[in-house]
């Protein structure tokens, strides 16, 4: 599964609306939004075709933008669910498939470091999300390497961090999904 552009979408965010935040700056004030950004939702398809929407160009945009009562919190939390939703959709079409994550391991870097991202994802499949003490870099490294087993690659790496479900608040992640996936299958 690969979501074009989901970093850039963030970056463009940041460097666009508040180019003097650094990213826990900006996840701080995301996390003041209530789940749902007030219901401004966000697409993060700006970046071409997307292969698990059948190859369509939506486009990047915001839904719902109300200027009375959306600040540039509301749009980074929208943000962040809106990249954490286009991932769910798609673990979901995978699990359709019959591959179902239990654990998603995941490198100290980039969108995970945003417990608003991560909770969110772990909320909405149930997955136990685990933050290994690893980058992106460890993994293109080990992709080029020859390893006879999967599991010879990953045995030394240590959990850094654990994002579970929210399970306090699982019917306003679900409702807050529910919404932007309606407005995705409506564009499809």
């Amino acid at each position: 599964m690969c979501i074009n552009g989901t970093g850039s979408a963030y970056a463009w965010l940041k460097n666009r609306l508040a180019p003097n935040k650094n990213y826990f700056e900006l996840e701080a004030m995301a996390q003041k939004v209530a789940i749902g950004a007030n219901g401004l939702s966000f697409f993060p398809f700006g970046n071409g075709a997307e292969r698990m929407l059948g190859n369509k160009i939506l486009g990047a945009q915001f839904s719902g933008l109300q200027f009375s009562h959306h600040e540039v919190s509301h749009m980074t939390r929208a943000c962040l669910e809106g990249i954490a939703f286009s991932s769910v959709y798609g673990l979901n079409a995978m699990q359709k498939l019959g591959i179902v994550a239990k654990t998603i391991k995941v490198g100290n870097d980039n969108m995970f470091q945003s417990s608003v991202f991560a909770t969110t994802i772990a909320t909405l499949t149930g997955a136990k999300i685990q933050m290994i003490d690893s980058s992106g870099a460890y993994g293109a490294a080990y992709g080029a390497t020859n390893i006879t087993e999967f599991k010879e690659a990953f045995k030394h790496q240590k959990v850094i961090k654990e994002y579970v479900a929210d399970t306090e608040n699982i019917e306003a992640y679900q409702k807050a999904y529910q919404h932007w996936k309606k407005i995705v299958e409506q564009k499809l």
